[in-house]
């Protein structure tokens, strides 16, 4: 142990009313669920500088709950990756599916909880691009002079507010609920290309979703995670996704290609050379398989 270190105190709250006294007496609480994020930041208990409270959010059973129906499931911010894997698997959109177990092994999404892996402030994993292509929305709870607010939030507001390619939450604010669609979409593809434990820095993850009418995609989302640089991702590039049509040609798909690279710079031009590499090959193979869904309507699948 360090000498003289600064241990912080550690709040066990039960309820959600019970988080919010706690919350309003703390100011500078930290967030405690599963541990991923804060167990790998430099400074991360125990050490010399830790002198803040922590609240530990896993007593909380309200957090822990799963609902659903025909068109959307709600999970409780605490319910780790693997549980939704394992319980809900059949339930969830292929490309959550896909993602979720991109992420590795059982080792860390049997910790890694669906709040914490949207509320961190570098990405822990893609999920949070691939959640923003599904349309999903989060109940955000923020503590307001000494007043709790309730307010559901569209998670790429969370993200286009930042302006910087990370997820930003309102100060003093605790992720409760997660909704995600479960509505089916003509087009659903996620790949990663690269591993966020071994090779963060050279890793991307795309996610995409669209339904289809001939030869154009309808409400097309689009979101391209960079693990330590952050998530592309824009309303402008989904119009303009939608004014595209199908199949593209080669020359076109190269158009298409700096149009992206232009919303990436506007975030980081940090990209490596492999990042770069990896992304053209992957956006070349969503769009052969558009053309090629185009090209054969009746063969249409959700890849």
């Amino acid at each position: 142990m360090y000498e003289g270190l600064n241990s912080p105190s550690i709040h066990t709250p039960h309820s959600l009313q019970e988080y919010g006294q706690t919350a309003i007496r703390y100011p500078n609480v930290q967030i405690w669920a599963g541990g991923t994020n804060i167990m790998t930041r430099p400074n991360a208990y125990p050490s010399r500088n830790t002198d803040s409270e922590i609240v530990y959010l896993n007593n909380i059973e309200e957090l822990k709950k799963v609902a659903r129906n025909d068109r959307m499931i709600e999970v409780g911010s605490t319910v780790t990756l693997g549980s939704i894997l394992k319980n809900h698997g059949t339930d969830i959109p292929d490309i959550l599916r896909d993602n979720i177990r991109s992420i590795g092994s059982s080792l860390f999404t049997d910790r890694a909880t669906i709040g914490g892996s949207i509320a961190a402030s570098n990405p822990m994993t893609s999920l949070p691009g691939t959640l923003i292509t599904l349309g999903a929305t989060a109940e955000v709870r923020t503590v307001k002079k000494k007043n709790v607010k309730s307010k559901w939030i569209p998670l790429y507001l969370m993200l286009n507010e930042s302006k910087d390619g990370k997820m930003t939450l309102p100060p003093r604010s605790l992720i409760t609920r997660v909704r995600i669609s479960l509505l089916s979409s003509d087009y659903s593809y996620f790949r990663q290309e690269g591993s966020y434990v071994d090779d963060p820095e050279n890793t991307v993850a795309v996610a995409f979703t669209a339904s289809s009418s001939q030869d154009t995609l309808i409400n097309p989302h689009l979101a391209i995670t960079f693990p330590t640089k952050g998530i592309i991702y824009s309303k402008d590039l989904d119009n303009i996704l939608m004014q595209q049509h199908f199949p593209v040609s080669e020359e076109e798909f190269s158009q298409l290609l700096q149009i992206i690279y232009t919303f990436i710079n506007s975030v980081t031009q940090d990209i490596t050379s492999l990042q770069k590499k990896r992304l053209d090959n992957v956006m070349e193979d969503m769009v052969n398989m558009i053309n090629s869904n185009v090209l054969s309507p009746s063969a249409i699948d959700t890849l």
